[in-house]
């Protein structure tokens, strides 16, 4: 349990740092800006506390805005997620969502690929609805949400490739 902590730890401050020094500095077309970060929300135990979840998720979107400086729109995004998640999860994997690690064993392609595009499809909207918060820009903030997605669901599909399930 403590090595798990450790780990979850580490994965939180790394993540951070990169989304920081590498994936925020990447702007394709002016519009395109992955959210490595939520890995971490992705890779979380499925049987850890709820509560605990929720917090590191605030501390998680908290630091992501200060840093870059987006004034909250990722601290609500994520929080938001992080609220959603069992329902993602009971959605995505059915009868396998008591699996602590349902993204790297005993569960198809299938439910993996669901609970990934809702996480990562419900954040990316929420994220440019309160960055853009203007019916006016519904256009942009959909055209964003749908670029941001798929680039950010091949980063994590792919850096999920490199997990290897114990």
């Amino acid at each position: 349990m403590l090595q798990e902590n450790i780990r979850s730890g580490i994965s939180f401050v790394v993540l951070i740092l990169l989304q920081f020094l590498l994936f925020s500095n990447i702007n394709l077309m002016g519009m395109i800006n992955p959210f490595v970060y939520l890995l971490f929300v992705i890779r979380f135990r499925l049987d850890a506390n709820q509560s605990l979840f929720i917090v590191l998720c605030f501390f998680l979107g908290l630091f992501i805005d200060l840093i870059l400086g987006t004034a909250g729109a990722h601290t609500i995004a994520t929080l938001t997620i992080g609220f959603l998640r069992p329902l993602i999860v009971g959605f995505s994997f059915g009868v396998n969502a008591d699996i602590p690690y349902a993204m790297v064993k005993g569960t198809r392609i299938a439910n993996q690929l669901t609970y990934l595009g809702l996480i990562i499809s419900l954040h990316s909207i929420l994220y440019y609805t309160i960055q853009y918060f203007d019916w006016s820009a519904f256009l942009s903030i959909i055209k964003n949400a749908l670029f941001s997605t798929i680039f950010t669901f091949i980063l994590i599909w792919l850096i999920l490739g490199f997990y290897k399930p114990k």
